[in-house]
C-alpha cells in the first residue's frame, strides 16, 4: 500500500478478504502461510540466527491465519489440482488485503480539538484493535521455562553482588550508629 492510496473502510476489506478465503483451491494458499511463517528453516546446525528469520515484517500472524481458516471454513471447501500461477495469485492477493486491513485500522479520522485545528489520528477503537490483533505471540508455557535459563543466567551473580553490597551498607551503618552511641 502507497501514501497516495485511498484507505478504503476495514469492512470492504474484510469483505473481499472474505471473498477471496471462499475461492476454489484457497486451501493451498493457507498451507502456504502455514508452512512459510510457521516453520524454521535450517540446514545443517540450527543457531539464534534461523530463528530471528521468523521476525520478517511480511510474516503472518497466529491471528491472521486463523482469520483466514476461520473465512475459509465460512463456505464448502473445494479443491482440484491448481497451476502455480493460481496459487501464486491467492497468495498475493491475499498478502495485499491484509497489509490494506492493517493500514485501515491505523488510518487517521479528522476531529476537532479544543484550539479549533483538525487533528488526524486513529480512533482509540482501531488502536485497540490493531494492539489486540498484531500484538505479539507469547511462547508455550514450557518455554517459558527455556528462555528463562538464558535471560536470567547471569542475575544470581548480580543479585549476590547487591546482597553484599546491601549488608555491607547495613554493617556501615551499624557501625556509624554504634559510634554515634558511644560519643553520647
Amino acid at each position: 500500500m502507497t501514501l497516495n492510496q485511498t484507505i478504503r473502510d476495514e469492512d470492504e476489506i474484510f469483505k473481499d478478504l472474505e471473498n477471496i478465503c471462499s475461492r476454489e483451491n484457497y486451501l493451498f494458499a493457507i498451507a502456504y502461510f502455514c508452512l512459510r511463517d510457521n516453520t524454521i528453516k535450517y540446514k545443517k546446525k540450527f543457531s539464534k540466527k534461523e530463528v530471528l528469520q521468523q521476525f520478517n515484517p511480511n510474516r503472518l500472524v497466529r491471528t491472521e491465519i486463523s482469520s483466514l481458516i476461520g473465512l475459509a471454513f465460512k463456505n464448502d471447501i473445494t479443491s482440484t489440482n491448481p497451476s502455480n500461477r493460481e496459487v501464486i495469485d491467492l497468495i498475493k492477493t491475499t498478502e495485499e488485503l491484509l497489509s490494506e486491513l492493517h493500514f485501515s485500522m491505523l488510518s487517521p479520522k479528522n476531529q476537532h480539538n479544543n484550539s479549533g485545528f483538525n487533528i488526524s489520528f486513529p480512533s482509540i477503537q482501531n488502536r485497540i484493535k490493531e494492539s489486540v490483533f498484531y500484538s505479539g505471540e507469547g511462547a508455550y508455557i514450557y518455554q517459558y521455562k527455556e528462555f528463562s535459563k538464558t535471560k536470567f543466567k547471569n542475575d544470581s551473580l548480580h543479585l549476590t553482588n547487591e546482597l553484599a553490597l546491601i549488608y555491607h551498607k547495613h554493617m556501615m551503618y551499624l557501625r556509624e550508629l554504634k559510634e554515634f552511641m558511644k560519643r553520647k
